[in-house]
């Protein structure tokens, strides 16, 4: 757990970097946004009258800087609680601060809170940074609200990419602190069973970002017609620990190679090969992205993406296990035999495999 620790330690020490600051008022859950200076907060501020009720959404209103005035409301940004994190409404606008799945940060229409849309989830870490952390470019991403210069030639509130807190990644397997994630407080019938993936060290549950109050808050279970429900949702949500709960139970779906999240129904899924991610389930099988497992071994087991193989044979994939403190990567460097040997390095063979070409050449009549 301390590197677990350590790493989360650097994530909140790099929001050090974001210029704006969120600074509460005396009504509960209001805030301004403070630049660097601290004189000037971000305002919203309305496009040009004239194309105002013309203009697409997401360009009816921009997050100027300016001096603060305590009674202007356009300086007010108001919150609420909603799933893991904040929705967050731009003074007067009745629109929320949206990420756009990282791309900008936008004055947006508020989503409502059974739609679950991780765009609109935003955090106060770091002594008041306001921090976008979700599923963005295949991956999981954070970024902080930061000061920058527009088009205009304004200072404009935006955001910067910073470290993702605690973010899970694949990596090889072994039985180390990060890795692992032990089935428990199984209910249901054998075919049926759900449970907890609960981490050894941390005391904390494999969850998803977002996702499974929403498909809870509906009247249907069918992912399609939730998706389309839902216009400009991502369909990747990402894979983090979380406080256990009912609500991130899983279930093993063995003769599919799959592990599904049970209330969102959505599926683990290798996305990058680099950041998991939960994604709709593949039918009628997983294909190779989400052939995962969980290994129930003594001291804790692990969450497995299974070995696989693409083009032919000629691409191969060794097994991955998720991993929320991966250790340092080894560079590998090629040097005289001695030395390697005087240092005591030696080797051991995963997963050899002979290929069926090489077999058919060995058992050859005659060779080439």
């Amino acid at each position: 757990s301390g590197n677990s620790e350590a790493r989360n330690s650097a994530a909140e020490a790099a929001l050090d970097a974001c210029s704006v600051k969120a600074e509460p008022l005396e009504e509960a859950r209001q805030f301004r946004l403070l630049d660097a200076s601290g004189s000037n907060c971000a305002s919203v501020i309305p496009t040009a009258a004239a194309s105002w009720r013309d203009a697409a959404p997401e360009t009816r209103w921009r997050l100027e800087f300016q001096p603060c005035a305590a009674d202007d409301k356009q300086q007010v940004f108001r919150s609420k609680p909603i799933f893991d994190g904040l929705q967050v409404v731009a003074g007067n606008s009745e629109f929320c601060l949206d990420s756009a799945g990282g791309q900008q940060l936008l004055v947006y229409p508020c989503y409502d809170e059974a739609a679950g849309n991780a765009n609109q989830m935003w955090q106060l870490r770091g002594g008041g940074k306001l921090v976008w952390e979700g599923p963005s470019h295949g991956g999981i991403q954070a970024f902080c609200a930061h000061e920058q210069q527009g088009a205009s030639g304004a200072n404009e509130l935006g955001f910067v990419e910073v470290p993702v807190n605690q973010q899970l990644t694949l990596r090889s397997c072994a039985p180390k602190v990060g890795q692992r994630l032990e089935r428990a407080e199984v209910q249901g019938a054998a075919e049926q069973e759900t449970f907890l993936l609960r981490d050894v060290d941390t005391g904390k549950c494999l969850g998803g970002a977002g996702v499974w109050e929403r498909i809870m808050n509906q009247l249907h279970n069918r992912l399609a017609e939730l998706f389309q429900a839902n216009a400009g949702g991502a369909l990747e949500h990402g894979l983090k620990l979380v406080q256990c709960s009912d609500s991130q139970r899983w279930r093993e779906l063995k003769d599919r190679d799959q592990v599904q999240h049970a209330s969102s129904r959505l599926c683990i899924d290798a996305g990058d090969e680099s950041t998991p991610i939960l994604y709709p389930c593949h039918e009628p099988k997983a294909q190779r992205k989400q052939r995962f497992r969980v290994l129930d071994t003594p001291g804790g087991g692990a969450v497995q993406l299974r070995s696989g193989w693409e083009d032919n044979g000629r691409k191969r994939y060794f097994e991955k296990c998720l991993d929320h403190s991966p250790e340092p990567l080894v560079e590998v460097i090629v040097q005289p035999c001695d030395v390697t040997r005087s240092s005591g390095i030696r080797w051991s063979r995963v997963a050899p495999r002979e290929s069926p070409e090489h077999k058919l050449w060995l058992g050859a009549s005659t060779r080439p």
